[in-house]
């Protein structure tokens, strides 16, 4: 059983998640934008954990956000990065975090 409550739970989560972005090269000045585009990643799947998130609702999120006329290359690019390491840990993870 997981020890801690969920609140703090997500905080360890995100913590670690500042920390494996910077340790894959994202400057620390950009991490918060990381954060951000990975925090809608999960926003857009109300009630469902990450560990239920497949290729086919990432390629559907991706789809979605490529088509806004708003976002420009390199947004595109770092949403795709936050996505990436987000997985990663969630993949590191025993027990998945219902972040949703």
């Amino acid at each position: 059983m997981a020890t801690g409550s969920r609140a703090e739970r997500e905080r360890r989560f995100w913590e670690r998640y500042r920390n494996v972005a910077i340790s894959q090269g994202v400057k620390p000045k950009a991490v918060r934008w990381y954060v951000v585009r990975a925090e809608r990643f999960i926003a857009a799947y109300p009630g469902r954990r990450l560990a239920e998130l497949g290729a086919e609702d990432i390629a559907q999120y991706l789809t979605g956000e490529g088509q806004k006329s708003s976002i420009q290359d390199w947004q595109f690019r770092q949403t795709v990065d936050a996505i990436e390491i987000l997985f990663s840990i969630a993949k590191a993870v025993r027990s998945p975090l219902d972040l949703a």
